[in-house]
């Protein structure tokens, strides 16, 4: 009888080279992963921000409440905070900085990062940042892998908060 079979070294080396394979894709599935939640929640601050933009020319300054802005949110919860932000939740979060009755910037979350990475949208007219006048925009990472998400949008560090390293600032230009 002559039986034509896979021996188990042969086997071996199969799943070994599958497990090699998988070792170097996933990281790289999860980067584009990140990189794409990260850059719906920059179109939704960038619509928000063009949409404070057209209030500002009309009324002469920012909203300070997203009801305001003609944006149409996907479904979730409009939250009146504090003083200082007004909140947006529909998985991904985004948020208004409002100081002295004036709106400074707009803030954005993906979804399941526990604010870990983040989003802010200087307006033009903000007075939060003297030193930095006119439009920009900052990506905080607050761990390594919202560290490299930033890194990988393009982020240049620019400041570093804390003797721990942890929170680090990336300016980003689109």
């Amino acid at each position: 009888m002559n039986k034509k079979a896979f021996t188990l070294i042969e086997l071996l080396v199969v799943v070994l080279i599958i497990g090699i394979l998988a070792a170097i894709a996933l990281p790289q599935y999860e980067k584009a992963v990140d990189k794409a939640r990260m850059m719906t929640v920059i179109n939704m601050v960038k619509a928000i921000k063009d949409a404070q933009e057209v209030y500002y020319l009309a009324n002469g300054q920012y909203a300070t409440d997203f009801s305001d802005l003609d944006v149409s949110f996907p479904e979730g919860n409009l939250i009146k905070s504090d003083a200082v932000t007004r909140k947006y939740d529909n998985g991904p979060k985004y948020f208004m900085w409002v100081e002295d009755d004036k709106t400074q910037s707009i803030y954005g979350y993906p979804a399941g990062f526990d604010y870990k990475v983040g989003i802010e949208w200087y307006l033009d007219h903000h007075t939060e940042y003297p030193e930095y006048p006119g439009e920009w925009i900052s990506c905080v990472g607050r761990n390594e892998r919202g560290h490299k998400l930033c890194q990988a949008l393009g982020g240049v560090l620019w400041d570093q908060s804390g003797d721990d390293n942890i929170n680090k600032y990336y300016k980003i230009t689109f």
